[in-house]
């Protein structure tokens, strides 16, 4: 007896959404494109766009897929500790997804994407002190410092001359040094005394942290 069913034809898909994302941070969400996504996923570039409708597309849905796995800044968390993980899971995303602070810096409007991590970080500046519009002006500012400080590790690869780079650009030149080092202690050490200065500014008085930064 005959089997009845219908022959399929074609090729079964073999890729969804999450390997071109996959793809495109691999790639980096600066520089990638369709035609790269595909050849790294293993397909012809047509079937990308039966996902996605073209380029934005994708890094709009990669900007969502990494801030969706960035943790949030837990509630009640001390203001020292708070920035040593804001600063830590920002940088952790950022390496993981190639290009993504370049291109949050050339395109402001997509920071929209990390709206839910400033607002937590904003709300941890208020409960020290900080007045509702400094703690939203100095979260975005941070965030903004962080992300600068990302897409120089970008930069940093396309450098050719690295000794240079660190005497004509000594503050760019820094940040990329104590990451690549793995030195994140400075770090959180220098945006511990940034803050203290911020705090100073508009008349906060910071409690004293449960611990050194660098510690």
């Amino acid at each position: 007896m005959k089997n009845s069913e219908p022959k399929r034809v074609g090729r079964k898909q073999r890729f969804n959404a999450q390997d071109v994302i996959t793809a495109a941070a691999n790639i980096g969400l600066d520089r990638f494109t369709m035609s790269e996504v595909a050849t790294e996923v293993g397909v012809a570039a047509p079937a990308v766009y039966r996902i996605f409708r073209g380029r934005e597309d994708v890094v709009d849905s990669t900007l969502q897929d990494a801030a969706a796995r960035t943790p949030l800044v837990p509630e009640g968390l001390e203001w020292s500790e708070a920035i040593r993980f804001y600063t830590d899971t920002l940088l952790d995303t950022i390496r993981s997804y190639r290009g993504l602070a370049s291109v949050v810096l050339e395109q402001p409007a997509r920071y929209v994407a990390f709206l839910p991590h400033m607002e937590a970080f904003a709300r941890m500046l208020a409960s020290v002190g900080f007045s509702e519009q400094a703690a939203g002006r100095l979260s975005t500012v941070y965030t903004s410092i962080v992300m600068q400080g990302g897409a120089a590790l970008s930069w940093a690869s396309n450098w050719k001359d690295p000794a240079k780079t660190l005497s004509d650009y000594p503050i760019v030149g820094n940040f990329v040094h104590h990451i690549e080092a793995g030195d994140r202690d400075e770090l959180h050490e220098i945006m511990k005394n940034f803050f203290i200065a911020q705090a100073k500014a508009s008349g906060v008085t910071l409690p004293p942290p449960q611990r050194e930064l660098g510690k």
